[in-house]
């Protein structure tokens, strides 16, 4: 039986598509890692919290609103896989504001949150 690998995605914004192209990303959040070296040998590892970060680039269309984007905070963003796993990120916000280039209409979006949890 052959295996279906994720390709495309879906990502939304407290239920709204932001229509994502290719290759948007998510990374999940959640604990760093950091070896803790002493007597010339590793004893072991501190741990500190990492937000999840959801990338993309999104089609900009006319009823785009990249204000109300950039101003987001507290919303929920599904990264909805076509593989039928979605993982959410609550209490994100937009990092950056938008980034609109012209010519095919390509609008750089960016969002960070609590870790991911996977449905």
């Amino acid at each position: 039986m052959a295996l279906k690998f994720s390709g495309t995605c879906v990502i939304r914004m407290d239920g709204l598509s932001l229509a994502a192209k290719e290759k948007a990303k998510i990374e999940i959040g959640g604990k760093e890692r950091t070896a803790v070296v002493a007597d010339h040998d590793v004893q072991g590892y501190t741990e500190k919290p990492v937000p999840a970060k959801v990338s993309a680039t999104i089609a900009h269309t006319a009823s785009s609103d990249l204000i109300a984007i950039a101003n987001a905070t507290n919303v929920t963003i599904d990264f909805e896989t076509d593989t039928g796993v979605t993982y959410t990120v609550a209490g994100a916000w937009c990092s950056k504001p938008p980034e609109l280039t012209g010519g095919e209409g390509d609008c750089d979006v960016e969002f960070m949150g609590r870790a991911a949890v996977q449905r």
